[in-house]
């Protein structure tokens, strides 16, 4: 007790100390922390005429605007219809209207009815008062009727459920009473469909007023504010099916292990019933038709099978039922189950933690449906199947978001192609092991390359790689008439002597990560020519002639020419030799001369400018 004392007194003066450092900046000019204004809503509800609403039944929900589904907090409407939400931070807010005893509908401010979307956002500045967020609430339709039973049908067995449906298939449920009536409140004007579902009952489910589903169902239309009460459903008396389980030898049949399962032709679920601890079992809630029967049970040692002993649904036996038809012989003996067990082995340096194998059981005579499936995860890859019906099967292994290829056992790539495992009754069938393999490369899509630039000594090319996979990297090979080019692995490369009077190919090669390589070469150039640029001799005058002189080319080029005046082609200027008139005078003459040889590219070098005529 002593310690703690001193302990208190020696925060009481660590308290003192620090407000008077505190006290002390504020007196010497530092300013003292102030906390910010708070801002605050206010507003007034109004009911419609009539809809008497008691102080507390209607609330104010705040919410940030950007987070519309937990609320920031719930204030009262008082019985003058007034409001006020205080404390409020500076920020962006939305604010329903929400009445708890549904008598009108809920709203958002300002016009939206249940979208928060399209509410209006209000937007606080620090220490602002907003009033006038007001609202004028809409009394809302009401739906209400009865649901009764077949004579005989104790409602106290079960329950039943009334779903109110609208135009998306969406709905609210009300569990009626033990009188048989429901009572929907805070109901939209709309169009909308009533569904009946009943548990531990044994009457069929239902839509009013007939229909099978929502689509065939009779809508039922309200108006603002309507009240509609006539609403009476009256489910038919469902057909019935029980019997008697038997479990192998020395099973303990406990309650709930054992389930029997109705199910359609196309395998539909219609009911389902746990076996009890004396092995009957009742499925009730059943429509007239066409049913069979699946025993499924929780325990390893027992057999999954179909009525009469059918290993399948395909090879199941019938039970046509006939309208409220009570069939109480349809019993089975279920056998000692089988098992399959084993591991699945990944690729080298796949992690069995970023993806799921699934193992799939398939019977051989019912190859559309796996009987039975697992899912493997992890680095041991073990996976086992127990209660299997004894019987002939083939496993699949589905690899999912893994680098893997999956397969059939063994190494099969098909079910037809698959090695069978023959299951006796009660066999443990051991190390089922599969190793699967990692997936081939995926092809790169590519593209022939090509070369731009001019093909002259001294002249750089250019490699164009085209169109490939998009993230492929690329590498270089240039070759002059087919001999690698030592060194000339870039995307560019400049023609030197060496490559005079040769061809010129590039090779790229694509890479990418999962993908196989390509490489891919060019169509090859012409030879590569000699070139250089042309001169103007003479003198630069009027009535002067001037010379194009082109140089050193490649040996039996021949050429043409093209005489230009401050850039423009001159008509009929096209001899190697030119004189100048007075319509050139105070401009610059350049010359082209192009080149061509059979083999070799042509190539079109203009001269340096002279001075002004």
């Amino acid at each position: 007790m002593l310690v703690l004392a001193r302990a208190r007194s020696l925060r009481v003066i660590v308290r003192f100390v620090v407000a008077s450092l505190l006290g002390s900046l504020w007196v010497f000019g530092a300013a003292a922390p102030v906390a910010p204004e708070s801002a605050s809503i206010s507003g007034r509800v109004e009911f419609p005429v009539g809809v008497s609403t008691a102080e507390g039944q209607t609330f104010v929900a705040l919410y940030y605007s950007h987070s519309p589904t937990w609320s920031l907090s719930e204030t009262a409407v008082g019985a003058d219809g007034s409001y006020t939400i205080s404390g409020l931070a500076a920020g962006t807010y939305l604010v329903e209207f929400r009445s708890s005893d549904r008598a009108v509908l809920d709203e958002w401010w300002n016009g939206a009815e249940d979208d928060a979307d399209a509410a209006t956002r209000i937007v606080l500045r620090a220490g602002e008062t907003r009033s006038r967020v007001d609202v004028v609430l809409e009394e809302s339709a009401v739906l209400s009727g009865t649901v009764s039973v077949p004579d005989g049908v104790d409602r106290a067995q079960g329950s039943t459920d009334v779903i109110l449906r609208g135009v998306d298939g969406g709905g609210t449920s009300y569990t009626v009473g033990a009188d048989g009536g429901f009572r929907f409140m805070g109901v939209r004007p709309g169009t909308y469909r009533l569904e009946v579902r009943s548990f531990d009952l044994p009457v069929l489910d239902q839509w009013w007023d007939g229909g099978d589903d929502y689509s065939h169902a009779t809508p039922i239309t309200l108006g603002t504010a309507e009240k509609r009460s006539d609403i009476l459903v009256t489910p038919a008396r469902s057909a019935i099916i029980s019997g008697t389980v038997t479990l192998p030898e020395g099973i303990d049949p406990e309650v709930g292990s054992t389930t029997v399962l109705a199910r359609t032709l196309d395998d539909r679920l219609l009911g389902s019933a746990f076996v009890e601890r004396d092995g009957t079992y009742t499925i009730i809630g059943l429509p007239p038709g066409p049913v069979k029967l699946k025993f499924v049970s929780s325990g390893r040692q027992v057999a999954t099978e179909w009525w009469q002993d059918q290993p399948d649904l395909a090879s199941a036996t019938v039970l046509n039922l006939a309208p409220e038809e009570v069939r109480n012989d349809v019993d089975a003996t279920l056998g000692p189950g089988a098992s399959i067990s084993g591991s699945v082995q990944l690729p080298d340096g796949v992690d069995g933690n970023s993806g799921t194998v699934w193992v799939y059981a398939y019977a051989v005579g019912a190859p559309e449906k796996a009987a039975a499936s697992t899912s493997v995860r992890g680095s041991d890859g073990w996976f086992s199947f127990h209660g299997l019906t004894p019987g002939e099967y083939k496993l699949q292994f589905v690899p999912q978001n893994l680098a893997a290829v999956g397969e059939w056992w063994r190494d099969a790539r098909d079910f037809s192609s698959a090695t069978v495992i023959a299951l006796a009754p009660g066999q443990a069938r051991e190390a089922v092991d599969a190793v699967l393999s990692s997936p081939p490369p995926a092809t790169l899509t590519t593209a022939t390359p090509t070369i731009s630039g001019t093909i002259a000594y001294g002249s750089t090319l250019t490699a164009k790689p085209g169109s490939w996979t998009s993230g492929t990297t690329f590498t270089y090979q240039w070759y002059a008439s087919g001999k690698a080019i030592s060194g000339a692995t870039k995307s560019t490369f400049t023609l030197a002597s060496a490559q005079k009077a040769k061809t010129i190919t590039v090779k790229v090669t694509g890479k990418k990560s999962g993908y196989t390589t390509v490489s891919k070469t060019s169509k090859a150039t012409a030879k590569v020519a000699t070139v250089a640029t042309p001169k103007i001799s003479g003198t630069a005058k009027v009535g002067k002639k001037l010379t194009a002189k082109p140089g050193t080319w490649t040996s039996g080029t021949k050429f043409t020419y093209q005489w230009y005046v401050g850039g423009k082609a001159i008509s009929k200027a096209t001899k190697s030799t030119f004189t100048l008139t007075k319509s050139q005078k105070g401009k610059t003459i350049t010359v082209k001369v192009t080149g061509k040889k059979s083999g070799y590219a042509t190539v079109a070098k203009t001269s340096k400018a002279t001075g002004k005529v």
